[in-house]
């Protein structure tokens, strides 16, 4: 039984076959490579992949019969970076270097708001939290195509095994330094998590009660709305998606990657007044199509309509507190 140990370092690579009584078959290391672009200080995480995937393969090629022993593969590297792939596992965002302290202001805005509460269940400073909100604040383009965060012994590991972009993962040794994590039980901290989800959920209760003040002004039943078709940046977050159209009980449709706001000018310029034979028209030749759609769930319904109600208790009390001002 032998076992492959891979350390993907800040300076350093590092790979050495060892067999089961830590005796040393294979060694060899090699400079980590550091790139500069505009004001961002990165390393490339295909740089790591194939580099390894160069020195595994010499060692099937030299090291046959120890090569078919090896059990294991082990990861140990850098841990407080992050990198972002799309659906494909291609690197849409590098892995942020060490040194590049661009990041810190968006670490110590987390520290302020939940320091206390971070350190209580992550033990450590939220450093991969705090370079994910610089990602999305500061690359917004980038953070739109990330379909999942890693680091980079997750992203090495994840293209060995050939792991579907559903199954990689961030290992729980890193976990103390995301920010978002239950050390005690390692594993990621739901508490934290139900913050995210509380804002999305805040966020419909405000949609539902303006859509229905809407209906109530204009003499429209809200009853009669049963789909809404959901276009731009704000419409490719899933969850999102599903907790609205269980808050709202009305079906979503999430149409295609299309440049809408440009289709409804041209509907607009070529249709005139007969735009809904336009929309009609251009749905039937497939210029506008559904990427994919929700229906609402009787059990969330429930659960989200208890919640809506305290909702517009808080409304009112809002309400009668700002009219006694």
């Amino acid at each position: 039984m032998n076992y492959l140990c891979i350390d993907l370092g800040t300076t350093k690579i590092k790979l050495s076959l060892f067999n089961e009584n830590c005796d040393l078959i294979y060694y060899s290391e090699a400079d980590s490579t550091i790139h500069k672009k505009n004001d961002l200080i990165f390393q490339n995480p295909d740089d790591y992949f194939f580099l390894i995937q160069k020195e595994i393969e010499k060692i099937k090629n030299i090291y046959t019969r120890d090569f078919v022993k090896i059990n294991s593969i082990i990861f140990s590297g850098q841990m407080g970076g992050i990198l972002g792939v799309d659906s494909n596992y291609e690197v849409i965002f590098p892995w942020t270097y060490s040194i590049d302290t661009a990041y810190l202001s968006y670490v110590y805005s987390l520290e302020q708001e939940l320091g206390e509460k971070i350190r209580k269940k992550s033990g450590g400073t939220p450093t991969i939290a705090g370079k994910i909100c610089w990602i999305k604040d500061k690359f917004p383009e980038k953070y739109k195509r990330i379909k999942k965060f890693l680091n980079l012994m997750g992203f090495v590991a994840g293209k060995l095994c050939d792991l579907s972009i559903k199954d990689s993962f961030i290992d729980c040794t890193c976990l103390s330094m995301t920010g978002m994590a239950d050390i005690e039980n390692l594993k990621w901290d739901h508490d934290l998590d139900d913050i995210y989800i509380a804002l999305l959920e805040s966020n419909g209760y405000e949609i539902k009660y303006s859509l229905e003040l809407l209906c109530k002004i204009n003499k429209l039943d809200v009853n009669n709305l049963n789909e809404i078709k959901i276009i731009g940046s704000g419409s490719k977050n899933y969850l999102e998606n599903f907790i609205k159209t269980n808050i709202l009980n009305i079906r979503y449709i999430k149409m295609s990657n299309q440049p809408y706001e440009n289709i409804g000018t041209f509907v607009l310029a070529k249709y005139g007044m007969k735009l809904r034979g336009g929309v009609k028209e251009l749905i039937e030749s497939g210029k506008i199509r559904k990427e994919y759609e929700i229906i609402p769930t009787s059990y969330e319904k429930e659960i989200y309509q208890k919640n809506y109600n305290k909702y517009l208790r808080i409304v009112e009390k809002l309400q009668n507190l700002y009219l006694n001002l």
